[in-house]
């Protein structure tokens, strides 16, 4: 469904008549320029599902008009070939959403009844209805764990009652393994099943050394790492609604399509993303590294040039070399990308053509690069998926 809205930009007077698609959250944000002064433009959109109603919500630099103008097609969960981005009725979404489909070798879901209408692709596609609500469920429970406040952490767990979730047991680590499980559906899970192969390699192969390693982590790994999930994922959720436009391309591991374009480019909330999320999965891989090293039938911590005190000092570009070879954790690598992120910490990255484009320089002084705004989001989602699969096995080392 498409409500169609016109507005007026307080900058300049110009015109727009937005053609919104309706989402899958309670809220949904918007951030796109002007057509004629290319000032920035705000909007908000609150759904409410159970009394079927809508409500804009103008955020910035706009007010509503009773006037027809320049057309702007904005979409929650797609992105728009670039040559629609102004054409009035068009509904590319579709074409999108079967572009996806037909990439997956995942049947269609054969839906009963009651499950037809709103969200029935969107949830093929895998994603999660109401995804940021769900969420807050899960960051309020998860922060009071942190926190020691285990009763208080219960009370608010028990409101995660997605209809397949049904463990009486409703711990925060039986909760953030089932929401991020579920995020990586349907196709990005691979790398969490070779991560729990090379798990289940080192204890079974290797019992004493993993036996080791598994006490080391708990007193020295376990608090910190769980601290930089905790603070990667709120940031991810923070402005999912950006990050919302490509994450079902990457769910179901199809490349952004060229030509493509973000209709909302709200590049001054995510341009730190990226980097951040490096620093905290690069930190993090030392349980791989660990793992391989247990696997090469070496202890945890020894390397085949260094000692696990040396490998922590390293350049975290480098942190993943250990384990290139390993082909259960090699996939872990692919989400990795120090030249974006040196620019993203060197403050030297900036949205050019109308929002299309991000242009960097990798530390502020390399050569100057261009990444569409669309694949820089792909990225995005890509190293935050990876990160949830590095959760799910540091679940199972809690457990082990």
């Amino acid at each position: 469904m498409k409500l169609r809205q016109s507005i007026q930009c307080i900058t300049c007077e110009e015109v727009l008549t937005l053609r919104v698609s309706l989402g899958h959250n309670s809220y949904h944000r918007f951030d796109f320029s002007c057509q004629g002064c290319e000032e920035p433009i705000g909007l908000g959109i609150h759904i409410d599902f159970k009394n079927v109603s809508t409500k804009f919500e103008f955020c910035e630099n706009s007010r509503a008009i009773d006037e027809e103008g320049i057309i702007i097609n904005l979409d929650p969960h797609f992105l728009l070939d670039e040559s629609n981005a102004h054409t009035d009725l068009n509904f590319s979404w579709m074409q999108e959403a079967m572009a996806i489909m037909r990439h997956s070798d995942i049947p269609p879901i054969l839906l009963k009844p009651e499950r037809q209408g709103r969200g029935d692709i969107y949830e093929q596609l895998g994603g999660l209805d109401q995804i940021s609500n769900t969420w807050q469920i899960v960051k309020k429970g998860w922060s009071l764990a942190n926190k020691n406040k285990s009763s208080l952490s219960l009370r608010v767990l028990k409101k995660y009652n997605p209809p397949h979730f049904t463990a009486a047991n409703k711990s925060i680590e039986a909760v953030t393994n089932d929401f991020l499980y579920r995020l990586t559906l349907p196709k990005a899970y691979p790398i969490t099943d070779g991560a729990m192969n090379a798990l289940k390699l080192a204890k079974n192969s290797f019992p004493t050394q993993f036996s080791s390693f598994v006490t080391y982590y708990k007193s020295n790994m376990m608090q910190s790492n769980m601290k930089r999930y905790f603070d990667c994922f709120s940031e991810f959720f923070d402005d999912y609604s950006e990050y919302d436009q490509v994450i079902l391309y990457v769910k179901n591991q199809m490349e952004t399509p060229e030509g493509h374009v973000a209709t909302s480019y709200g590049f001054n909330k995510t341009k730190m993303f990226y980097g951040n999320a490096y620093e905290h999965f690069t930190s993090n891989i030392a349980v791989l590294a660990c793992l391989n090293n247990i696997i090469q039938g070496r202890e945890y911590d020894q390397f085949q040039s260094m000692d696990l005190q040396k490998y922590l000092t390293i350049n975290k570009a480098n942190r993943g070399n250990p384990f290139l070879d390993n082909s259960d954790l090699s996939p872990f690598l692919l989400c990795t990308d120090s030249s974006l992120r040196n620019a993203s910490h060197h403050q030297s990255m900036h949205l050019i053509d109308k929002g299309k484009t991000i242009e960097y320089r990798s530390g502020g002084t390399g050569s100057l690069r261009t990444i569409p705004y669309s694949k820089y989001l792909e990225k995005c989602n890509q190293i935050a998926l990876t990160m949830a699969s590095l959760y799910l096995l540091e679940i199972e080392l809690k457990k082990a």
